[in-house]
């Protein structure tokens, strides 16, 4: 994303929205921006910020000393903790974790899904398939996840966050798929962020007649390509993706306009 900085922050005021960063209900027109307010003041009669429809994965927003006048807007994170088939919670936090086969199940929009590692891979069997518009990150790279209020990459000494959750220990988690097929096959708008996937008989990440796609801290190892991106339109962002020890090939783009 872009790099967006305001040195000496200043005033801002008489608006209904001080600063909006997406459309509510709507993670396809999330900022996605390195952006610094640097001091001063926000107000708005809605919102001093309106974090409504910004993805927490994407960008951040450094707003340091800045005080705020009027209501900060969120939306309720969608955020699903993951782990092995064998796992019997429901998602809601790192000691209750879902089973990645009825995580696979899951096709809603806004779903965060975190891979928990627990000290072993995770076998997604058959491969990890996203439905548009979700994400599926883990803890690595010291990452952690807002579970409500102000999304953790809006940062500010007076930035309003409720919980945030952060590694319990075990860092990136390792995704991995023993059937056939890719490990991750993505669909549109999705996000893959700061894990891990070794193993497979195909591609690690299967990117196929897609539109749109951000990776970001991801290692691939031991699969047959690391990442295929076939008929992919759109903007793909790819930063510190590392492909080791692929037996075919590390990138392979077939027919991409991206």
């Amino acid at each position: 994303g872009a790099s967006i900085i305001i040195t000496n922050g200043g005033s801002i005021s008489g608006v209904d929205t001080g600063v909006r960063f997406g459309i509510a209900g709507s993670l396809a027109h999330s900022a996605n921006a390195e952006f610094s307010f640097g001091g001063g003041s926000i107000a708005g009669s809605t919102a001093s910020l309106d974090a409504r429809g910004l993805n927490q994965m994407l960008g951040h927003y450094a707003f340091g000393s800045t005080t705020f006048s009027g209501p900060q807007l969120f939306d309720q994170q969608n955020v699903i903790f993951v782990g092995g088939v064998g796992s019997s919670g429901d998602g809601s936090s790192t000691s209750s974790l879902l089973a990645i086969n009825l995580a696979d199940a899951n096709t809603q929009n806004n779903a965060i899904f975190v891979l928990v590692n627990e000290g072993s891979p995770i076998d997604a069997a058959g491969g990890f398939s996203l439905s548009d518009g979700q994400t599926l990150a883990s803890f690595g790279n010291g990452r952690s996840f807002s579970l409500g209020g102000i999304p953790v990459n809006i940062t500010g000494n007076n930035v309003q966050h409720d919980q945030v959750v952060s590694d319990p220990g075990g860092g990136a988690a390792t995704l991995t798929n023993s059937g056939s097929g890719g490990v991750v096959t993505v669909a549109n708008g999705n996000s893959l962020l700061d894990f891990n996937i070794s193993g497979g008989s195909d591609a690690g990440i299967n990117a196929t007649l897609i539109n749109g796609l951000t990776i970001q801290g991801v290692t691939l190892s031991n699969v047959d390509t690391g990442l295929f991106l076939g008929s992919v339109t759109g903007t793909v962002s790819v930063h510190d993706l590392n492909v080791q020890n692929a037996s075919q090939t590390g990138i392979e783009l077939v027919a991409s306009s991206a």
